[in-house]
C-alpha cells in the first residue's frame, strides 16, 4: 500500500500548477534551503527583491539584511541571501541586488542563507522573484 501512496503523492505534486511570476517567497534563516517550486531555464533572467533582517548568530552585530554582514567588495557577507538551481547546484550570491541575474542552468530554484550553523538563526527574508523585462 505504501508504494501506491507514493505514486499518488507524485501524481498530485506533478499536477500542481507551476508558480507564476512575480512570486513572493519567505526564506527563514533557520532553513538550509527553501524550494521556490519555480523551474527556471538556463540563461533565463530574473530579478530578486529581498527585504527583511535576520540574525545569523547570537552575538551583538550578528544581524544582517539580504546583502550579508561584513561584506568585502564583490563578495556576499555571512547571512546574505543565496540561490542555487537544482538539488546539487552550485550556490550563487543574490544579496540585495536588484539587477537582473542570469540563471546558470535549468532546474528548480532554491533560496537560502549564507550560513552553515542554522540552529542559532532567526528572522526571515521576504523575496519577490520576477522576470527581467529586457
Amino acid at each position: 500500500m505504501r508504494g501506491v501512496f507514493s505514486i499518488v503523492v507524485l501524481i498530485v505534486a506533478w499536477l500542481q500548477p507551476a508558480p507564476a511570476l512575480p512570486l513572493k517567497i519567505d526564506v527563514p534563516a533557520t532553513l538550509a534551503w527553501v524550494d521556490t517550486k519555480l523551474t527556471v531555464s538556463k540563461g533565463q533572467r530574473l530579478i530578486f527583491k529581498a527585504e527583511g533582517v535576520i540574525a545569523w548568530g547570537r552575538g551583538p552585530g550578528e544581524t544582517t539584511g539580504p546583502q550579508g554582514s561584513a561584506t568585502k567588495p564583490g563578495k556576499l557577507g555571512k547571512g546574505g541571501l543565496i540561490g542555487r538551481v537544482g538539488y546539487y547546484g552550485k550556490p550563487f550570491p543574490i544579496g540585495a541586488s536588484v539587477e537582473p541575474m542570469t540563471m546558470p542552468k535549468s532546474g528548480v530554484l532554491f533560496l537560502g542563507i549564507n550560513d552553515f550553523i542554522l540552529r542559532d538563526n532567526h528572522g526571515t527574508f521576504v523575496v519577490t522573484i520576477d522576470a527581467a523585462t529586457r
